[in-house]
C-alpha cells in the first residue's frame, strides 16, 4: 500500500499573519523567519522546530518536534494532550530549573546553528515577502543574531 506524503505548507505564500517573511532552502534544510506588524518573530527550521519569541526576543514558544512548550510568567512549561474521559486536554507541566536550561541551550545551540547555515553558502535565498526587499534577508539575520548574543530569556 502507497504512503500518502502530505503537502508542507507554503510559509512564505500562506503565513500572513507575518507581515514580512523570509525563506531559505538548502540540501536538506529549510529556514523560515517571520515578522508580526507587533514586533514578535518566529523561526521554523525544516517545520520540525519552531522558535517564536516577542518583539523583545524573548522565547514565547517553542516546539522540538514532538514536543511543545511554553513561557508561562517567565516560567516554562511543557505542554502536553491528555486524555481523560473522551476529551483531550492541554495540561502544562512545569520544567524545572535543570531541564529549562537545557532547553534554553538547546535552542541558543539551534539558533547559532541556523545563523551560520544562512550566512554560509550551503543556503539559498528563496523568496521574501513583501517580494523584491533585498533588505529583509539582512534585517532577519539581524534579528536572529541580536536573540543569540545573550542567555536566551523566557518573556514574563
Amino acid at each position: 500500500m502507497a504512503i500518502e506524503e502530505q503537502n508542507r505548507e507554503n510559509l512564505l505564500r500562506d503565513a500572513t499573519a507575518f507581515t514580512q517573511r523570509v525563506l531559505w532552502q538548502g540540501a536538506q534544510t529549510e529556514v523560515f523567519v517571520g515578522i508580526r506588524s507587533d514586533g514578535r518573530w518566529s523561526l521554523y527550521v525544516n517545520q520540525d522546530v519552531v522558535l517564536q519569541f516577542s518583539g523583545e526576543n524573548q522565547l514565547r514558544r517553542i516546539f522540538i518536534a514532538p514536543r511543545k512548550y511554553a513561557s508561562i510568567a517567565g516560567e516554562l512549561y511543557e505542554i502536553v494532550r491528555v486524555s481523560r474521559g473522551g476529551k483531550v486536554q492541554l495540561q502544562q507541566v512545569y520544567l524545572d530549573l535543570a531541564m529549562r536550561e537545557k532547553l534554553l541551550r538547546q535552542c541558543h545551540d539551534e539558533l547559532r546553528a541556523v545563523l551560520d547555515l544562512v550566512s554560509g553558502p550551503k543556503i539559498a535565498l528563496i523568496g521574501t515577502w513583501p517580494e523584491n526587499q533585498s533588505e529583509l534577508p539582512k534585517r532577519m539575520i539581524q534579528i536572529m543574531y541580536e536573540a543569540s548574543q545573550t542567555h536566551l530569556r523566557l518573556e514574563t
